[in-house]
């Protein structure tokens, strides 16, 4: 998939160091801004995949901070496990050492279980979030898009023994293989604004999305009829865009 080149310069680009591994981000906006919008990719991605809300959204007046996840882009991949856990603890341990005391958390497939993981870990830490195309337990995925997954995990898993590249598309292809794994319960205690975004040709089952947005108190459920699962690529982008900023200015004070 083709993915549009970010035109907008971050004010800032590092590393944030880990206890075992070392996160890239990249900034934009002013560290003024009264709100900063956190984007979390999907699994196997990068912050790249969000090229087209990096300009809306800073335009619109927040402070946007793209992160890659353990083990994707340009992070590394450390030595703890590879869970859907882990990684929103690491996400949270990145806004503590931005010095970012809350933040609303916008993610894609697995970032939207990042994101809803986050809020569940630390609800302080979120002031509302956006999940396009979470699910809590493999079997949210329809068998089309989970079969193919299954079946190479397996091989990939037995090469990682000798090869470290298969080893980490392993660990990788192992958040959709084996997680998440996420109670519904859990999601009652996560009291904040929450958009749960899908498309209407979604690889994750539309009952399961809207079990997820039901489960939130404050979840709302917004369905782009005629999208795929990557409802922030073309050509749906500029309309998940206006939803995502209409949810945050009504929500945010």
């Amino acid at each position: 998939m083709t993915v549009q080149s970010v035109t907008v310069r971050p004010a800032r680009t590092g590393y944030l160091e880990l206890a075992d591994t070392r996160l890239y981000y990249r900034d934009w906006g002013e560290e003024s801004a009264r709100h900063t919008l956190l984007l979390l990719h999907g699994n196997g991605e990068s912050w790249r995949c969000f090229a087209r809300q990096v300009g809306p959204f800073s335009e619109a007046g927040y402070r946007v901070i793209a992160l890659d996840s353990r083990g994707h882009g340009s992070s590394g991949r450390g030595t703890l496990p590879m869970t859907p856990q882990q990684l929103a603890a690491d996400t949270l341990d990145a806004l503590t050492l931005l010095g970012i005391p809350k933040a609303v958390p916008v993610g894609f497939s697995d970032g939207g279980n990042i994101a809803l993981l986050m809020g569940i870990l630390r609800p302080a830490a979120v002031e509302a979030l956006v999940a396009a195309g979470p699910n809590l337990v493999p079997a949210g995925a329809k068998l089309t898009a989970q079969l193919p997954c299954e079946l190479l995990y397996p091989p990939l898993r037995l090469l990682g023994k000798k090869l470290p590249a298969a080893a980490l598309r392993a660990d990788i292809l192992g958040l959709m293989v084996d997680q998440p794994q996420i109670p519904f319960e859990a999601l009652r205690s996560l009291r904040r604004p929450a958009l749960i975004l899908g498309g209407g040709r979604d690889m994750i089952r539309p009952g399961h999305l809207c079990h997820i947005a039901g489960a939130l108190p404050m979840g709302r459920l917004s369905i782009l009829p005629e999208a795929s699962h990557f409802v922030f690529h073309a050509p749906w982008a500029q309309e998940t865009n206006r939803r995502v900023l209409d949810f945050l200015q009504k929500e945010l004070r």
